[in-house]
């Protein structure tokens, strides 16, 4: 198979992740609660990779965009525990720690020795990470929901505010366990987030979601 033809498949597959059903958006936001709210705790290994398009391209389907590379893929693990707790470890290329605590997001980058704060305001809340870990009935509040047609327990959102990082988020279920996010912004990049080794409604030790900037760690409040 061609390289066009490879990456024709990919931006397809893509886009059919945002391809709307004909289901009801208060339905389809009903079913993605539910799906949320049966998973009260959650680790996983994630793997995380960001396409940016270039210019299109002519094939015999017409054009399409071509994705490539914006940087090297990143993988880690991660914790949630509702209500408002979670941790995002990211270990390749390189280390970073996110943390949120109730009301803070800390962000730690151990090469540069920095702590960034921030407050969970509204705007915060509505990132994909913290999605996971907060009110599942907020969703009505923050998106417009669709449910995806060629993907059986896949839901399309769009954030309702205009100050929102992203453009719109696929999210993918299988068997009622997350599987995959990806992420569109205003810039047509294309992030999409796979878990794996999924273990859902473990007891998670609080201790997990503590955190304490490093005595020598720059901190910066935002």
């Amino acid at each position: 198979m061609s390289l066009a033809k490879i990456m024709t498949a990919v931006v397809l597959s893509t886009a059919a992740t945002f391809s709307v059903a004909q289901v009801s958006e208060t339905q389809a936001a009903k079913n993605l609660i539910k799906l949320l709210d049966q998973t009260q705790s959650m680790s996983a290994k994630f793997t995380q990779t960001t396409k940016t398009p270039t210019p299109q391209v002519t094939l015999n389907e017409g054009k399409v965009p071509m994705f490539s590379s914006k940087a090297q893929p990143m993988s880690g693990q991660m914790w949630v525990k509702r209500p408002n707790l979670f941790r995002w470890e990211t270990k390749k290329p390189a280390e970073q720690l996110i943390v949120a605590q109730k009301d803070q997001l800390y962000i730690y980058d151990p090469d540069l020795m920095q702590v960034t704060v921030q407050s969970i305001d509204e705007q915060v809340a509505q990132t994909p990470a913290l999605l996971l870990s907060g009110d599942a009935s907020s969703i009505l509040k923050n998106y417009n929901v669709s449910a995806s047609s060629r993907v059986k327990q896949g839901f399309i959102l769009k954030p309702k505010s205009q100050n929102a990082s992203f453009e719109a988020m696929g999210v993918v279920f299988s068997k009622n366990q997350l599987k995959s996010m990806v992420l569109k912004d205003a810039l047509g990049q294309i992030t999409t987030i796979k878990f794996d080794n999924i273990k859902a409604n473990q007891v998670i030790s609080p201790a997990l979601f503590a955190f304490k900037p490093p005595a020598d760690a720059d901190v910066i409040y935002q």
